[in-house]
């Protein structure tokens, strides 16, 4: 809420004329963002995706836009990603594939930005390409066994990959999958 102020003096003869006027905002700042998140249909290798919710209170005075930071986790301070952001979600852009980063937001109303949201630490990695050079080994192969051989994807996502999953179909009992 906005307030206005003038002053009068006085002595012993009486009061002065009022001062100018001034018009001073009684607000503070918001409080920060909340439920950081990750947005799994806009991460990849390279970019994060981000989600929240404005904080309870907004300090009296509209929320302007928000500030994003990152920083990699073995990193002590943040670096400014973008400010005068309204978008929600908002995608951090440029990232390295394979490393985990923190994530904050902070809320910008009239008097300032707010506190840090809580952080929330995120793999920048997506879904590994396909397995590559499928073939029989033909040296394994029998009649109650198959040799396969494979090479692994020529891009991992940016993290290691875990295991294989084996489709395959033997005509009578059906489709069946393997993990190794």
């Amino acid at each position: 809420m906005n307030y206005s102020f003038k002053i009068k003096a006085r002595n012993d003869v009486g009061f002065s004329l009022y001062s100018d006027s001034i018009t001073i905002l009684a607000a503070m700042i918001s409080d920060p963002p909340l439920n950081l998140m990750n947005v799994p249909s806009i991460t990849t290798a390279y970019q994060i995706g981000l989600t929240w919710i404005p904080g309870l209170y907004d300090g009296g005075t509209p929320i302007i836009d928000y500030r994003v930071s990152f920083k990699e986790v073995t990193s002590v301070d943040y670096r400014v990603f973008a400010t005068n952001n309204t978008l929600i979600p908002f995608t951090v852009t440029g990232l390295v594939p394979g490393v985990w980063y923190v994530f904050v937001v902070e809320a910008r109303n009239l008097v300032g930005y707010s506190l840090y949201s809580e952080s929330t630490t995120i793999l920048a990695a997506q879904i590994p390409d396909q397995p590559i050079n499928l073939a029989d080994v033909p040296t394994i192969t029998l009649r109650d066994q198959i040799g396969l051989s494979w090479s692994p994807p020529v891009f991992n996502g940016g993290s290691a990959v875990i295991d294989y999953r084996i489709w395959f179909d033997d005509s009578t009992n059906g489709q069946r999958f393997t993990v190794l």
